[in-house]
């Protein structure tokens, strides 16, 4: 049975992968897009802003006026055209030669694409990274191995060192990403890490890349499935796809550090610090105070926790839009309900276990919120102007979710998707259970923070007794071990978070499209779920 399982998965991943392949290295220049069956969807420049109006419609009447094209529907808050058409009288190239006149009619050759569309789950290019740097890690492993027992190594450990430090420094990161934007960085870090700790020839580094890498396939895997599923169940729904676009406005404070930020941005300027200052005296020394001082155990217990989390409500069919949320639940300390839109009291029930509860309608569980005259969305913005960091759930208000620091939608009987939403769910138990995950995200980052700190000063301690020579060896055991202990922990409770649901689950997903089919879960309670349809293949492209 576990064997079968295995191979089953491993199927799955290998044809995904060859299938993101194959999809890359056929898609149209500079523009991601994502396939299945007779549809294509298609990023176009500049479609997520509110004053393009214009563009949306000549996107129609220029697609729509191709032989070939039966259907145009613009979802601007992903940046898309979803296209219905003939592949025989009209292909990917074609349409999307087509978008690049529109766009440039409107000057809009170099404007940005929607953010939103930054973290699709169809993007093939994130499951191409992770997949390959887990690839690389595991086979740099044995050649570790391999190689160790020579005492002499060519490779400076200096640069794996300091690459790992940028990994896990949020600043140092956010520098970096101001420079090559956010999908480079992530290829940039992954690649030279992973490559350099090969050449260096260190086992336990590569250990814990290889189990990291091994969290994040799985997460960026369960994305990409869950999306081609849903996306196959409303083939024949093609108006689910429509969204007009949402105004995306900049938070108007930055958001709060959690117990991993500021633990990491202070072992980050003391591994400066500690490099500069020993550098003339022991460069090898030096080399071993900048490992003890890197967090990476706070950066690896979240990042567990959170892939856990997102892999589990993917497998349950949701859609986890923009996975960054996930590592934002530490801090959540707001829940907005969004009533009379969803029923109140289990919401309510799991919300109560963060901290503030607000909601839209007196007389429910939680504090009535008094609505700014401008919208809810205008005062989720006061709240988090006062310092709070705010999750909003609601099955109607796109432009809310979209302001949220953590936007759950969930689908109503309608079938209309919230887009804007960080994370859908088309089961109120999954918005329950991500509600219900603040708390032990908050104690996996706490723990996490702690054991960074006990393995700092372990390193320090290591690397600063016995010779110069091996000293960032010896220093870099404690960090080594306390990032794999914290990928274990951080697994777990990102387990725990996501069972134990004993209340009734509602359905409130949509009925007019799809199959409905009775589920069970592991815990014997029952879940009204949409199932998708035998699908035609699928093909998927991000340059």
């Amino acid at each position: 049975m576990v064997l079968g399982r295995l191979l089953s998965t491993a199927s799955e991943a290998a044809s995904s992968v060859v299938r993101a392949t194959s999809a890359l290295a056929g898609s149209p220049a500079g523009r991601r897009s994502w396939s299945s069956g007779d549809r294509t969807h298609l990023e176009v420049r500049g479609l997520h802003r509110s004053d393009n109006a214009a563009l949306a419609e000549a996107v129609r009447q220029h697609l729509r006026s191709r032989q070939g094209v039966e259907d145009v529907r613009i979802n601007a808050t992903l940046g898309r055209a979803i296209v219905r058409h003939d592949r025989e009288l009209v292909g990917t190239d074609e349409l999307a030669r087509v978008l690049g006149d529109v766009e440039h009619e409107h000057d809009l050759d170099h404007a940005e694409t929607a953010p939103a569309g930054e973290h699709h789950p169809g993007n093939p290019v994130p499951l191409l990274r992770e997949v390959g740097a887990f690839g690389v890690s595991v086979v740099g492993l044995g050649y570790a191995a391999a190689t160790s027992l020579p005492p002499i190594r060519l490779f400076p450990s200096v640069v794996p060192a300091t690459v790992s430090l940028v990994e896990s420094v949020p600043w140092m990161r956010s520098t970096v990403q101001q420079y090559l934007g956010r999908q480079a960085t992530d290829t940039v870090l992954a690649t030279v890490s992973t490559v350099s700790q090969v050449l260096a020839r260190s086992p336990l580094a590569l250990t814990v890349t290889a189990c990291y890498r091994l969290c994040a396939c799985r997460e960026v895997l369960a994305r990409h499935h869950a999306w081609h599923r849903w996306e196959r169940s409303v083939g024949e729904y093609p108006q689910v796809h429509h969204a007009d676009p949402v105004e995306a406005v900049a938070r108007p404070r930055p958001l709060p550090s959690g117990p991993v930020e500021r633990v990491s941005d202070v072992a980050g300027t003391l591994a400066l610090l500690g490099y500069g200052a020993t550098l003339t005296l022991a460069p090898q020394r030096a080399v071993a105070m900048m490992q003890a001082a890197t967090p990476r155990a706070g950066k690896m217990g979240r990042e567990a926790f959170a892939t856990q989390l997102s892999t589990t409500l993917s497998g349950r069919a949701s859609l986890v839009l923009d996975p960054d949320v996930l590592r934002r639940l530490d801090r959540v300390d707001t829940v907005v309900l969004d009533l009379p839109a969803l029923p109140s009291a289990e919401l309510a029930a799991a919300a109560r276990s963060v901290g503030h509860v607000v909601t839209t309608e007196l007389g429910a569980d939680g504090d009535h919120l008094p609505l700014n005259a401008t919208g809810l969305a205008e005062t989720v913005r006061e709240l988090q102007t006062e310092g709070a960091v705010v999750a909003v759930v609601s099955a109607r208000d796109r432009p809310t979710l979209t302001v949220a620091d953590v936007g759950i939608g969930v689908v109503g009987d309608s079938g209309s998707l919230p887009w804007g939403a960080h994370v859908t769910c088309f089961d109120l138990a999954d918005a329950r259970t991500l509600i219900g995950a603040v708390a032990p995200a908050r104690t996996t980052s706490r723990y996490s923070a702690r054991l960074t700190v006990v393995a700092s000063w372990l390193g320090a301690l290591f690397g600063s007794l016995g010779p110069a020579y091996g000293s960032s060896s010896r220093a870099s055991m404690p960090i080594g071990a306390s990032a794999l202990i914290a990928l274990g922990l951080g697994t777990w409770w990102g387990t725990r978070a996501t069972t134990g649901q004993h209340s009734p689950r509602y359905s409130i997903g949509p009925s007019h499209y799809g199959k409905i089919e009775e589920t069970s879960s592991d815990d014997d309670t029952h879940s009204r779920r949409v199932t998708a349809p035998t699908a035609a293949c699928e093909q998927s492209h991000d340059p």
